[in-house]
This record gives C-alpha cells, sequence and structure tokens, in this order.
C-alpha cells in the first residue's frame, strides 16, 4: 500500500491509500489539466492549475509557491514511497514557520489597551488627530 496526502478543497488533509493514479485520489473523473504542480525535495504537489472561480482551493503553501493558485483537491505523494500524515504535517510546519494557526492565536485590538476617561469622547472613542469630539457650537 501507498499513502498519498489528500487536500481538500478547504485546505484541510487527508491520508489516503493510492489503490490507482493521483487523479483518482483526488476524485477526478480523468487526468484533464492534473499535473504536477511543484516539486520540493522529496515530495511532489499535484493538482489543478485551471478551475472555476470558487473552487480554489484554500491551502497555504511555503515559499516559493505561497503566491499561487490552485484548484480543487490537490495531492501530495513522497518521491520514493508512503507518506505518512505525521510525516506531511511536521514537515510543512516547518516549512511554514511553526506559525501558529489563526484560530489558536489571541487577537488584540484597541479595546484591550486601557485608556482614561480623558483620551475617549463620550461615544468611547479614541481622541487623536482623526476624530474630534463634537461640541454644542457646531449646531448653533
Amino acid at each position: 500500500m501507498v499513502f498519498v496526502i489528500v487536500i481538500s478543497k478547504d485546505g484541510s488533509f487527508k491520508s489516503v491509500n493510492q489503490t490507482d493514479e493521483l487523479y483518482k485520489c483526488c476524485k477526478y473523473k480523468s487526468n484533464k489539466d492534473f499535473v504536477k504542480l511543484h516539486e520540493w525535495n522529496e515530495y511532489e504537489l499535484w493538482g489543478k492549475k485551471k478551475g472555476k472561480a470558487g473552487s480554489e482551493n484554500k491551502c497555504e503553501f511555503p515559499s516559493p509557491i505561497e503566491n499561487l493558485l490552485y484548484f480543487g483537491t490537490l495531492c501530495v505523494c513522497k518521491k520514493e514511497n508512503d507518506l505518512a500524515m505525521e510525516e506531511w504535517t511536521t514537515w510543512y510546519t516547518k516549512k511554514m514557520g511553526n506559525n501558529i494557526s489563526i484560530e489558536d492565536s489571541e487577537e488584540q485590538s484597541v479595546d484591550s489597551e486601557d485608556y482614561s476617561d480623558s483620551e475617549l469622547t463620550k461615544e468611547g472613542y479614541l481622541k487623536d488627530s482623526f476624530i474630534e469630539e463634537l461640541t454644542e457650537e457646531l449646531y448653533d
């Protein structure tokens, strides 16, 4: 058995047994437009460069292909043998700079900072050169 990693359109990974050609692992009916998209030292990325608007694959890839657009389901295989999910996710995380996903990170906002009442307008906005407090004389 040879295992490959299938990258769903939403960007999630799944390990599948490659029983046939790679395009069939991605659930394509034919190999039309199914090509090798990129090659890293021991891994190959397969999929489609062409597709309908809205069918873009959401997975982010490491340099040098981080800005390229791919469509539908993609497939990653190892040149010599099986590609285990743990091996792929370890490699992928390292190549992506060990970044924590957006869902796991805490968002910081201006609201979390402490400001004194004199620094805020009566509406709660931070006073700066952009927002000025309205005075009664403007309404006269």
